[in-house]
């Protein structure tokens, strides 16, 4: 059964549902399974938006639904334009598994708050800030899951239109905070740091280029101290002059230090190179060839090399 109740200029509300029956030849009653999804969407003017959705998987089959069987989930959010190109939205999500409420398989729940800012400050500037909270925790008595998470982003974006030899130059910035607990000391309390800045840019028409630069730091709760530092390097090229045809290639170079011993303790050169063509607008092949070599250091600055090639 497929609905959809159309509410004016307010929204539009749609419902799916699907039930299966399955006859065995050991079975006198039929195995019953279903599928039931609801997506309302609405607005309030120009300056509210609301999301609201229900999903509920048995397995039955439904072809507008990608969950996974055995789950239910909601999903709220609203978002208030209080200025042209400035926006606040609040949502939350609710995930449980295990819906057919087997005995011998713990239950997982998942509670997931998130609040969002983006604000275009001027015409080439853009601003945002995320917060997002993530508890996951489930009924089984031994080695139960308890994790609570705290996601915090900030970042900007600046367009420069006038760069000597670049032209058009877009730079972004964003500080990524990771605070992880595990209630259960099954595994470690950790904070992460990261920061990382974009460059993207067209220095000649039908070719775009970017480069890249992120750093982590890892922090140990219990121990109190630092205990790993990665920096990744990245150079992207992606031709853009062809229609049917495109092509990006990426290089990537990536060093782990074990802040512990004071010493490094990876490194790794990737180049990936990847294509797709579009035919008579009804046939698409691609193609994706990825190369990496390994580095590893071990305790006295022995090292291990591991070197892997993968065609798509």
């Amino acid at each position: 059964m497929d609905t959809t109740l159309n509410l004016g200029e307010s929204g539009t509300l749609n419902i799916d549902y699907v039930l299966s029956q399955r006859y065995t030849e050991t079975e006198a009653d039929p195995t019953q399974s279903q599928t039931f999804q609801t997506r309302l969407d609405g607005t309030g003017g120009e300056e509210f938006e609301v999301h609201g959705s229900y999903q509920l998987d048995e397995g039955a089959p439904l072809a507008t639904s990608d969950f996974v069987p055995g789950e239910q989930q909601i999903e709220l959010s609203g978002t208030y334009f209080y200025r042209p190109e400035h926006s606040v939205t609040l949502s939350y999500r609710f995930l449980q598994d295990n819906q057919s409420w087997d005995p011998e398989n713990p239950t997982t729940t998942t509670h997931n708050p998130l609040v969002e800012w983006d604000a275009r400050i001027r015409e080439y500037t853009e601003l945002f800030f995320t917060y997002e909270y993530i508890r996951k925790t489930n009924d089984q008595t031994s080695k139960g899951i308890n994790k609570h998470t705290h996601n915090v982003l900030i970042g900007g974006i600046q367009e420069f239109l006038q760069v000597p030899l670049l032209k058009k130059f877009v730079l972004q910035a964003e500080y990524h905070f990771i605070d992880f607990e595990d209630q259960t000391d099954q595994m470690a309390d950790i904070r992460t740091h990261q920061v990382e800045l974009r460059g993207n840019t067209e220095p000649v028409e039908g070719l775009t280029m970017s480069i890249g630069q992120r750093e982590w730091f890892v922090h140990e709760k219990d121990l109190k101290e630092n205990t790993e530092r990665r920096d990744l390097s990245t150079i992207g090229v992606e031709p853009t002059r062809w229609e049917r045809f495109s092509a990006q290639s990426q290089y990537q170079y990536q060093m782990v230090y074990d802040l512990v011993r004071d010493e490094p303790e990876s490194k790794e050169h990737s180049l990936t190179v990847s294509s797709q063509y579009t035919l008579f607008s009804v046939v698409t092949s691609s193609g994706k060839l990825t190369r990496r070599d390994k580095t590893f250091f071990s305790a006295g600055n022995k090292a291990g090399q591991s070197s892997s090639q993968m065609l798509n």
